[in-house]
């Protein structure tokens, strides 16, 4: 009897056990999920194989570690009777100090650095500057991680002032970190990086955390980029445009210029609101709507690896036609008008008059420019459509519509008819009651 009931309890206490062990793991996936993995703790995996970082924990938490370095070499120089002196006001010897104490160790002996030559060893800034990093690779020691960093130092006003490298050396473990800044490099892969065992002691200014971002985060930060490039190499904003959109929407260089000299105010004034992410063949696609319902849509390769379309419209993505070719006849029609709202209010006018019938466009608008004339005069700058009325004449839908004033509720509504003829694949031509 005994016997049994202490059998009877062994087996209670092993139940609890398991479902204890089943809490706690399913516990720890709830806690995780959402965070991208940084690895098994504890364990080491040696590896003498370069890769290229594409953990936005890791890429940012190491764009970081730079920008923590920099803080420190924003050291004015003041000049009195001819001489230079650093601006105690914000920092002076003290920031160099700071300085010292996260340049990688061996970076210091080779180049017989101390305290007090550090101000001519390392380059310092006289201004307040900020890096971006757009390239990384990684390197995984027996305690220690090397990455090789490229990215431009950025002025106040994300101004480009220069491309730089470096490489940055993290401990784990001990939650520290140190920098090496490098000079004469041409391109990321040129760095080289060796497995390490040598320890990061800790220092008052050399710990790190992680940074972790939201998929929203990183994708402020892809647009943040972009703006700046707009603003500051029109050329490099051109050239990140996915290619087959580029050679539809913008052959020339001169094309772009044109279109970003109309939008650049909406563009540069843009905050992401709504997004939505797939998978596609080697490359992650973010579907973004801005608080203007103006798109942007990134196909990222790796961190910070992306190339971007500025509208769905001019050419279909996989997203776009799965989702086209499962809908009605007359909701694709409907998606086609979406398409024309896009276009009115991005001021393309270029691909609304290629997708007008040919014997409308000949009776009506000889020219586009004549078609961007009547628009102007007759469309709102921000148009919202509402369905009045649908009909089917003749393989064409017929939609009445009330067109209304994004930017003034108080404007008096637009009545339309659209039609809408549908061609092969995703390809439509329209006409409207002119």
């Amino acid at each position: 009897m005994k016997n049994n009931l202490f059998k009877f309890l062994i087996g209670i206490i092993i139940v609890i056990i398991i479902i204890l062990l089943i809490l706690i793991l399913v516990l720890s996936r709830n806690i995780i999920q959402g965070e991208e993995s940084l690895g098994d703790e504890g364990v080491v995996n040696w590896s003498d194989e370069i890769s290229r970082v594409n953990n936005k924990t890791i890429f940012y938490t190491i764009e970081n570690c730079i920008n923590n370095y920099l803080s420190y070499c924003n050291v004015k120089e003041l000049e009195r009777d001819g001489s230079f002196y650093l601006d105690e006001a914000v920092g002076g010897e003290d920031m160099l100090e700071y300085a010292y104490d996260v340049l990688d160790k061996n970076f210091i002996r080779e180049n017989s650095i101390n305290e007090e030559n550090i101000k001519d060893k390392i380059k310092i800034y006289n201004e307040d500057v900020a890096f971006k990093a757009k390239k990384m690779n990684e390197i995984t020691g027996q305690y220690i991680k090397m990455y090789a960093v490229y990215g431009e130092i950025l002025d106040e006003n994300n101004n480009i002032l220069e491309n730089v490298y470096f490489r940055v050396y993290i401990d784990e473990e001990k939650g520290t970190f140190s920098i090496e800044p490098l000079d004469s490099y041409n391109s990321i892969d040129e760095i080289g990086l060796t497995n390490s065992s040598e320890r990061i002691e800790e220092n008052e200014n050399n710990s790190f955390e992680y940074i972790r971002l939201s998929d929203s985060d990183l994708l402020q930060k892809y647009l943040e980029d972009y703006k700046m490039l707009i603003n500051s190499d029109i050329e490099e904003a051109y050239n990140l445009l996915e290619e087959a959109y580029r050679n539809v929407k913008f052959p020339t260089l001169e094309d772009f210029k044109q279109y970003i000299n109309v939008n650049k105010d909406e563009i540069l004034n843009s905050v992401i609101s709504r997004y939505s992410v797939s998978e596609g063949d080697n490359y992650n696609q973010y579907i973004c709507l801005d608080r203007n319902e103006k798109y942007f849509i990134f196909n990222e390769k790796c961190t910070m690896d992306y190339t971007i379309m500025l509208d769905y419209y001019t050419i279909g993505f996989d997203e776009f036609v799965k989702k086209y070719n499962d809908e009605t006849i007359e909701n694709r029609c409907a998606m086609n008008i979406e398409k024309i709202r896009q276009a009115l209010n991005n001021a393309d006018y270029k691909y609304l008059y290629s997708k007008l019938a040919d014997s409308f466009k000949s009776n009506y608008f000889n020219n586009e420019e004549d078609f961007e004339n009547y628009v102007k005069n007759n469309f709102y700058k921000k148009n919202a459509i509402e369905y009045i009325n649908v009909d089917n004449q003749n393989n064409s839908y017929i939609f009445t519509v009330s067109i209304t004033n994004i930017d003034d509720s108080s404007a008096k509504p637009i009545e339309k008819t659209i039609v809408v003829q549908l061609k092969e694949g995703t390809d439509f031509v329209f006409s409207f009651s002119v």
